[in-house]
């Protein structure tokens, strides 16, 4: 078995659980997988890149996260979109949570229209909310 062969292998099995793994994961797993092997940054990356440019299967969902969409004879291609748009949602929520602060001096300056503007968002942001429970079941 090739070292790429190899690399690809220790990939699907971690990524088998269908949930998001990052980039690093992915190379530690591969590497404690292998320990006869020494695999380079280069070589883990092109097979991380051969693996999910492939198919449907395998998937760069995020910056440096990858997760397994779907067994190919057991999700329809709506259910992989589906899927996918609600992963994109909930980073999105998750992002908005860790990188928005809030001052209240500052939001008591915001003129009318800003403040109109904040409303449409956050009924855009219940919306999406209200979507991915919607989806999760």
């Amino acid at each position: 078995m090739s070292n790429t062969q190899k690399i690809k292998k220790s990939f699907k099995e971690l990524l088998d659980d269908g949930v998001i793994h990052s980039r690093i994961e992915l190379f530690e797993y591969a590497r404690s997988m292998n320990p006869e092997s020494t695999f380079s940054e280069g070589m883990l990356t092109g097979a991380l890149k051969t693996l999910t440019d492939a198919g449907t299967e395998y998937k760069n969902v995020g910056r440096a996260q990858y997760q397994k969409i779907c067994d190919k004879n057991e999700t329809s291609y709506g259910d992989i979109l589906i899927h996918s748009y609600t992963d994109i949602l909930k980073n999105a929520l998750q992002e908005m949570d860790k990188n928005i602060v809030s001052n209240p001096f500052k939001v008591m300056e915001m003129s009318e229209e800003e403040k109109k503007t904040m409303k449409e968002i956050e009924k855009c942001i219940d919306s999406i909310q209200k979507l991915i429970q919607i989806v999760e079941g």
